[in-house]
């Protein structure tokens, strides 16, 4: 205990001042957002969930797509507006209405079954895994494509987006109804907020579109 107080107190504000610096030259709000969706495989690891298998194959592919990444990471970014930029999620949540008939608007309707605390959570980590995972291969995926002829750089938002698209039926059935609302709601809006405002304000949106919807 006198251990933490001679911390606190011997060069303790300045060691917390280090550490806002340090958020202030990266994107906090992605890191925090990575960090609990690595806690979410370890802990449904440990639980024995049958979610297991898909939450490894996740982190990994975030882990793997995070690094090619790292210029959006390691990105100063205003953390206020950054919150209020992911309020755009809530564009691709009304754009359900246009692209799929007979849609019913049920916000958070993945809770609405869940009667224990820890199935909550569980399904919070899973949506934070899905928005780090797949924002990460967005970003990946623009600065992939950045290696374009400088007469074709612009088309790169196209091609990048249209992979993330792809990405979506490797493990699905094609639908062109989903196809739609991804390409003309949930890609242009993702993809303002990864540009304007950074990773993590894309990983919100991309939450509240989730959770919302």
């Amino acid at each position: 205990m006198s251990g933490v107080l001679g911390w606190l107190g011997v060069g303790g504000s300045e060691k917390v001042r280090n550490v806002e610096s340090i958020f202030r030259r990266i994107d906090g709000i992605f890191v925090s957002l990575a960090s609990l969706a690595s806690l979410f495989v370890l802990t449904s690891g440990l639980a024995e969930l049958d979610i297991t298998q898909d939450a490894i194959m996740l982190l990994c592919s975030s882990s793997f797509f995070t690094l090619g990444a790292l210029n959006y990471v390691f990105r100063k970014v205003d953390y206020s507006d950054s919150l209020a930029m992911a309020a755009l999620g809530f564009i691709p949540v009304f754009g359900r209405y246009l692209c799929f008939s007979g849609y019913t608007f049920q916000p958070l309707s993945c809770f609405w079954d869940l009667n224990t605390l820890n199935d909550i959570l569980y399904t919070l980590g899973a949506q934070i895994l899905t928005a780090v995972s797949e924002e990460s291969f967005r970003a990946t995926m623009l600065n992939l494509f950045k290696l374009l002829p400088k007469r074709v750089e612009a088309i790169r938002y196209v091609a990048a987006n249209t992979a993330w698209v792809a990405y979506h039926f490797f493990r699905h059935p094609f639908d062109w109804s989903y196809c739609l609302w991804l390409s003309a709601f949930c890609a242009p809006v993702f993809t303002y907020c990864l540009e304007q405002k950074g990773l993590g304000s894309a990983c919100l949106a991309h939450m509240i579109t989730n959770l919302v919807g």
